[in-house]
């Protein structure tokens, strides 16, 4: 993943690129389909450690890809405080 400014003429903007903001993209748009609010991937999971709870939606081959991807949906996180 690549993120930072990116500037054009006189205009800055704030961007990211990569595989994984492709897959983040593609599994906003199945939060309808599932009834979620949050879905993640089984990178992001891993990432989050154990501050989240998370529950297996199942493999789902998303648009753009040809092989299915892990997805979780995001069922709470951590208390504030």
């Amino acid at each position: 993943m690549i993120v930072g400014a990116v500037a054009a003429g006189e205009q800055l903007v704030f961007t990211c690129h990569g595989d994984e903001v492709n897959i983040a993209a593609r599994l906003e748009q199945l939060n309808k389909q599932y009834g979620t609010y949050v879905l993640a991937s089984e990178g992001t999971r891993a990432a989050a450690g154990e501050g989240f709870a998370f529950r297996e939606i199942g493999a789902i081959t998303v648009r753009g890809r040809a092989n299915p991807t892990v997805v979780y949906a995001v069922d709470g996180g951590p208390e504030p405080g």
